[in-house]
C-alpha cells in the first residue's frame, strides 16, 4: 500500500467528485459537486501535515527531509524508533549506539538536514511540497511559530497553481481531422453512433467509484480498472481523427474531439495519483473540463441537425447519440 494514499482520500474527500460518474455515450456523465480549491488545499495540507504512516513520531514530510523511510519506523535498524533518535539528539538515519550518530545541538539545523536528507533533487510536485513545507516549518520554529492551517493551504494553493500554469492544454487542430466535402450530415452522425456503440466497453463504469474503492480498502492495484477506460479514449479519439467530417461542421468536430482528448488525459491524470498527487490534483481539472466541453459539443451538433432537417430512425446508428432529433 502507498504512504500516500490517505492523502489521496484528503484529495477526493475535499473534491466532492464521488457522485454517478459512469462511461456513456463516448464521455461519462457527472453528477458532482466540486469544492473550493481552498477546500481541497486545507484538507490536503492537513493531512499531510499529520501524516505517519509507520507511526515513529516523524510525519512523513519530515521522514523526506532526514532521509529516513516513512514506511519504516526503525529505519538504520538500531533498534530505536526514528522518532525516538530525533527527540535524543541522534541520527535516525545512521545507525550507532548514541556516541557516533549524534546530531547538532539544533535537531532542525541546516547542517542536520543537509547531512541526513536525500541529496537529490525532487522529482515530483508532491516532493517539491515537502521541501517547500518542511522550509516553512523550519522558519517559523526559529521564531517560535506553528505553520497554521491557513499557512498550509497558502503552501498547496500555490504548488496547485503553479503545476496548472506549466501544464499545457492538450488539444489537437484541423490537421489532425479528416475534412470532407462529400459526406452529408446524417453520414456523419451515423459514424459517430456507430464508433458509440463499438467503443462501448466501459459503458455503466462507475468511474470514480473505482478510484474510492481503491482508497476505501488500501488497494492501490484497483486503480487498474481504470487503465483499459482510458485506453478506450484513445480509441475513440483515434476513430473520430479518421471519421470523414463535413467542412461545414468540422468546427464542432474539433471541439467534440479535443473534449475526449481533455478527459483522456484527467482519466490518466487519476490513474497516476499515487505517484504524485498535486500533479494529480492540477490535472484532473481537464476531466471536468473535458465533460462540460463535451455536452456542449453534442448540444451543439443536435442543434445543427435539427436545423439542417435530419433525423434519424431507431434503426441508425445516430439514434445512439442523438435520439431521433
Amino acid at each position: 500500500m502507498s504512504a500516500r494514499l490517505p492523502i489521496i482520500i484528503a484529495m477526493l474527500a475535499s473534491l466532492a467528485i464521488i457522485g454517478t460518474a459512469s462511461y456513456a455515450r463516448f464521455a461519462p456523465r457527472e453528477s458532482t459537486t466540486t469544492a473550493t480549491t481552498a477546500t481541497l488545499s486545507s484538507a490536503l495540507g492537513a493531512t499531510i501535515a499529520d501524516l505517519d504512516s509507520d507511526s515513529d513520531g516523524l510525519k512523513d514530510w519530515e521522514e523526506t527531509l532526514w532521509g529516513t523511510d516513512p514506511k519504516n519506523p526503525d529505519t538504520d535498524e538500531d533498534g530505536t524508533e526514528d522518532g525516538k533518535e530525533v527527540a535524543a539528539g541522534r541520527n535516525p538515519a545512521t545507525k550507532g549506539d548514541g556516541s557516533d550518530d549524534r546530531l547538532s545541538t539544533d535537531l532542525y539545523s541546516g547542517s542536520n538536514i543537509a547531512s541526513t536528507a536525500t541529496s537529490s533533487e525532487p522529482t515530483t510536485a508532491t516532493d517539491r511540497f515537502s521541501r517547500d513545507f518542511f522550509a516553512r516549518y523550519l522558519s517559523l520554529k526559529s521564531s517560535g511559530q506553528q505553520l497554521s492551517v491557513e499557512e498550509q493551504t497558502a503552501i498547496i494553493d500555490e504548488m496547485i497553481a503553479s503545476e496548472r500554469r506549466n501544464l499545457a492544454v492538450p488539444a489537437l487542430s484541423l490537421g489532425d481531422l479528416t475534412v470532407s466535402d462529400s459526406t452529408t450530415l446524417k453520414a456523419y452522425g451515423n459514424a459517430l453512433g456507430a464508433i458509440s456503440k463499438a467503443r462501448s466497453g466501459g459503458a455503466g463504469v462507475n468511474q470514480l467509484a473505482i478510484i474510492t474503492e481503491a482508497i476505501s480498502s488500501n488497494d492501490e492495484t484497483k486503480l487498474a480498472l481504470l487503465r483499459p477506460i482510458q485506453q478506450n479514449y484513445l480509441l475513440i479519439i483515434s476513430d473520430l481523427r479518421k471519421t470523414p467530417a463535413p467542412r461545414s461542421i468540422i468546427d464542432a468536430h474539433l471541439t467534440l474531439v479535443n473534449a475526449l482528448v481533455l478527459i483522456e488525459n484527467g482519466m490518466r491524470a487519476m490513474t497516476d495519483v499515487t505517484i504524485d498527487p498535486l500533479t494529480a490534483i492540477a490535472r484532473t481539472q481537464f476531466y471536468f473540463d473535458g465533460i462540460a466541453s463535451f455536452e456542449v459539443a453534442l448540444d451543439n451538433l443536435r442543434s445543427l441537425f435539427i436545423r439542417t432537417g435530419v433525423t434519424f430512425s431507431p434503426s441508425d446508428d445516430g439514434y445512439e447519440l442523438f435520439g431521433g432529433i
